[in-house]
C-alpha cells in the first residue's frame, strides 16, 4: 500500500473537518457521540499547526540548500586560487623544510575534501606572513589577504551550514511528531464518523469517508 504524503493527509483532514462543521445535520450526529464542533475545532487546530510547521520544515530546509550551494561556490573558487598560490609558494621556499611544513606543503596534496580543505586553512593563515617572498612571484599582499578572509568566510559559511541542517532536523521532527498526533486524532474521527453516520453514507462521503458499494 502506498503510503499518503502529507500534503494529501491535510487535504483530508481538512474536507473531513470542514464539512463536519459546516453541515448541521452531520454536525448534530456527531456530537452525540462527543464530536461537536469544540472537539471538531481542535481537530482544525491541529491540521493547521502541522501546516505551519511543514511549511516551517520547508524553509529551513530551503536555507540548508542555500548554505550549502553558496559553501560549495566559494569553496570551489578558494581552492582555485589555493592551487596557484600553492604552486607558486613551493617554488619560493624550495629547499625551506620548515617553512614548507608551516604551509603544509610537503608531501603530496590532500585528494578528499575535508583534508585540502585543512591544507588551505593552514595555508592561508600563514602565507600572510610571507607576503614579501610571494611578491617576488606575482603574488600581492592584497591578494593574500583577500584569499584569507575568503577562508575565513567559508569558515563561517561551514558553521551556517551546519547549523541550517540542524534547525531543519529540528522542524522535521517538530513536525513528524504533531503529524502523528493529527493521524491518531483523524483515525479515530473517521471510527466515530462511521458509527454515528453508519445510516447516512452520503454524509460519510463529504467527509471524504468512502462506503462500499453493497451488493444487491
Amino acid at each position: 500500500m502506498q503510503k499518503r504524503t502529507i500534503s494529501a493527509e491535510l487535504a483530508m483532514a481538512e474536507i473531513a473537518i470542514e464539512n463536519a462543521l459546516q453541515n448541521p445535520d452531520t454536525l448534530k450526529k456527531l456530537s452525540a457521540y462527543n464530536y461537536d464542533r469544540k472537539r471538531l475545532l481542535e481537530g482544525k487546530s491541529l491540521k493547521e499547526e502541522v501546516q505551519m510547521l511543514e511549511s516551517v520544515k520547508q524553509d529551513k530546509y530551503g536555507q540548508q540548500f542555500s548554505s550549502t550551494d553558496s559553501m560549495k561556490a566559494q569553496r570551489k573558487e578558494i581552492v582555485q586560487r589555493y592551487r596557484q598560490h600553492s604552486k607558486r609558494a613551493r617554488l619560493a621556499f624550495e629547499g625551506q623544510r620548515g617553512t614548507l611544513e608551516q604551509l603544509q606543503l610537503l608531501g603530496n596534496r590532500k585528494m578528499d575534501t575535508n583534508g585540502l580543505m585543512m591544507q588551505v586553512y593552514a595555508f592561508y593563515s600563514k602565507i600572510v606572513l610571507f607576503a614579501e617572498e610571494m611578491s617576488k612571484y606575482n603574488i600581492s599582499p592584497e591578494e593574500l589577504a583577500q584569499s584569507k578572509a575568503m577562508v575565513e568566510a567559508l569558515s563561517a559559511a561551514r558553521q551556517q551550514q551546519v547549523q541550517s541542517k540542524g534547525q531543519a532536523q529540528d522542524a522535521t521532527q517538530k513536525r513528524n511528531a504533531k503529524r502523528k498526533e493529527l493521524n491518531a486524532w483523524m483515525m479515530q474521527f473517521r471510527k466515530v464518523a462511521r458509527i454515528a453516520l453508519t445510516d447516512e453514507p452520503q454524509m460519510l462521503e463529504t467527509l471524504g469517508i468512502l462506503v462500499p458499494t453493497q451488493k444487491v
